[in-house]
């Protein structure tokens, strides 16, 4: 069989991957949070398979991890469903306090009377460009769907790439014959889980610390609120500070300022400086080995090029890149 030129080799590869890329985009977010429950489930179906076959031990494994999410999120439907169903029943006697005048006067306390009017005006004209835009792009009812086919694909992908991870790491070495390129496969694989068990840790530490503030704040279903927390740590199309920033909307509208600040506070404080900055690169540098800056600047740098999903992606990619130049440019030991 002819074998195309070496020197055109990498060019085919980055077309076909780029091509790839592209085709699974709209899925880009279900693959990798996919890939990060493979790292977690992996060593649990290493187990499993000690009593049963390799595909039933992955089944298995994979049902034991997701199931107990699917449950809570299921307890958490149920529980904050019916107080926005009690919520939307209330809505007259919300529009009735939530008017101009009493927001107005609680915002004097703080600024001249001139000051709270204008800020209440360009805040109410920004509000409505902004439900304006909403309701033209739909997103209201593409969301939930999109959410919806992410996590029906999930657990699939999850179970091949548990169940055929020999066959795609042999294929990955059979690309290139040389020592360094298998080195290079396997401290990769060593990172991306050192990355994504961090992940998973931080998440569990964020859900805990906000389940303890939303109790302490007095916010109703603490508990559930905090797995929301920690779960949607895990999805990049969510972000643990959606929840808390729909808290503070809902007691923001329903009159309680003092309670929406407090919760926009501890949000700010506790579920992002605490725990992306510094939380986060520790445990995820502890597990890596890749310095906490570099961590830090990939969380941060990636979710500004590539939107939320860059959150994962970032400091896997800067993580392979320090070690592609540790492989080629070693550090002499003296």
């Amino acid at each position: 069989m002819h074998e195309p030129p070496t020197k055109y080799k990498f060019a085919i590869l980055i077309v076909i991957l780029l091509s790839s890329f592209y085709i699974v985009s709209g899925l880009l977010d279900a693959v990798l949070l996919s890939v990060v429950l493979t790292y977690m489930i992996r060593p649990l179906a290493k187990r499993i398979e000690k009593y049963i076959s390799h595909d039933i031990a992955t089944s298995v494994a994979i049902f034991i991890v997701i199931s107990p999410i699917l449950f809570g999120l299921f307890i958490s439907a149920y529980h904050i469903g019916g107080d926005v169903l009690e919520l939307s029943n209330q809505l007259p006697d919300l529009e009735e306090r939530f008017n101009k005048q009493n927001i107005v006067l609680y915002m004097s306390q703080y600024v001249d009377m001139g000051v709270a009017i204008f800020i209440f005006d360009q805040l109410e004209e920004i509000l409505k460009d902004i439900g304006q835009e909403v309701i033209k792009s739909g997103i209201i009812v593409s969301i939930p769907l999109y959410l919806l086919v992410q996590l029906i694909f999930i657990p699939f992908i999850t179970f091949y790439l548990i169940s055929d991870r020999r066959k795609i790491q042999d294929r990955l070495i059979s690309m290139h014959d040389g020592p360094l390129w298998r080195e290079l496969l396997e401290q990769s694989d060593q990172l991306l889980g050192g990355i994504f068990v961090g992940q998973f840790l931080t998440a569990i530490i964020t859900g805990i610390i906000a389940a303890a503030g939303f109790w302490v704040l007095g916010v109703p279903y603490p508990y559930v609120l905090g797995f929301l927390v920690g779960i949607s740590e895990l999805l990049p199309i969510i972000g643990s500070k959606v929840v808390g920033g729909f808290l503070v909307i809902i007691y923001f509208i329903t009159g309680d300022f003092t309670k929406a600040i407090s919760l926009a506070l501890f949000s700010l404080v506790f579920l992002w400086v605490l725990t992306d900055i510094i939380i986060r690169p520790k445990i995820v540098s502890a597990g890596s080995k890749v310095h906490p800056l570099l961590v830090i600047l990939g969380f941060i740098g990636g979710s500004m090029v590539m939107g939320t999903t860059g959150f994962i992606i970032g400091p896997a990619v800067l993580g392979i890149g320090k070690v592609i130049i540790d492989l080629m440019w070693p550090i002499s030991k003296k």
